[in-house]
């Protein structure tokens, strides 16, 4: 990524910002392919940029949010709407599985997914815990959304809890859709944002949120602030959002209701570090 810190904020700037239609950056350095005569990572437009940011917008719904798992880092706000649900998959295991042991106290099993540590932090009867990474594809060290679906009781609503460090987005796409129609809430945390100025990445994102969109809603959106701020498409966002999404069955949709930012119950990631206040875009007050 091109760009500069700004020693007063932090802020990465990602130049050549110059208004609807233009380039929001100014293109990587340029490896050209000389053999067959094209370069690569051309920046997308500040319009291409701004209607990817849009999809971000929470929607309000009947049920009020709640917190789950941690104060800070670990912790998610999610609809009031858990009777029935009776496994949580739960991609990705730090230091800190509040979130899962939250939901194991409400009597919610969890399968927990990760081939980079030997285990949970603690024990919990309700935790199942598998030494594979969630991928595209199943082998003696990876496993799919899919796979991981089939094998828990058919008929039951599930809840995905996922911050596996940008490898999101390949498992989003390889989602099927009666698996993901399963999810009755998916609390998703994406990476890295930065990589929505370039033209190569943008339309892969942009097709994972809109496929989750087809059976979901966005009801909660919250900047993490241990990852640093970015200016993309004029908003100031960070490069890693935690993003809740509800299953559009479950509440009917609310166009007259605005949804403010942040929430009352949102705090910040690492208190060590200042906050990140989420832009008017997606009903930020600043």
């Amino acid at each position: 990524m091109t760009g500069a810190v700004s020693e007063q904020t932090g802020e990465i700037e990602l130049p050549g910002f110059a208004g609807k239609g233009r380039s929001i950056a100014a293109p990587d350095t340029v490896v050209p392919a000389t053999r067959f005569g094209f370069t690569w990572r051309k920046s997308a437009s500040a319009a291409k940029v701004e209607r990817f940011l849009e999809l971000f917008k929470p929607e309000a719904i009947d049920q009020p949010l709640i917190r789950v798992g941690s104060k800070h880092d670990g912790g998610y706000l999610i609809p009031d709407d858990l009777e029935g649900i009776s496994h949580v998959i739960s991609p990705g295991v730090g230091p800190v599985v509040d979130f899962d042991a939250d939901m194991a106290a409400r009597g919610i099993d969890v399968v927990m997914l990760d081939a980079s540590v030997k285990g949970p932090p603690i024990r919990n009867e309700r935790f199942t815990f598998k030494p594979l990474f969630l991928d595209s594809f199943v082998s003696d060290s990876t496993t799919t959304i899919d796979a991981e679906v089939a094998q828990l009781p058919a008929g039951t609503d599930l809840l995905l809890e996922m911050d596996i460090e940008g490898a999101e987005w390949k498992v989003i796409h390889s989602l099927s859709p009666e698996a993901q129609r399963r999810f009755r809430i998916m609390a998703i945390e994406f990476h890295p944002l930065t990589e929505a100025a370039h033209n190569w990445r943008l339309p892969d994102m942009v097709s994972g949120i809109k496929k989750l969109l087809t059976t979901h809603r966005i009801v909660h959106v919250h900047l993490n602030n241990a990852s640093a701020p970015v200016r993309l498409g004029g908003h100031r966002v960070s490069d890693a959002i935690e993003v809740t999404f509800h299953r559009r069955d479950r509440s009917a949709a609310h166009p007259d209701r605005v949804v403010s930012l942040p929430h009352p119950l949102d705090t910040v990631n690492l208190p060590i570090f200042p906050d990140h206040k989420p832009p008017r875009i997606w009903g930020g007050t600043r």
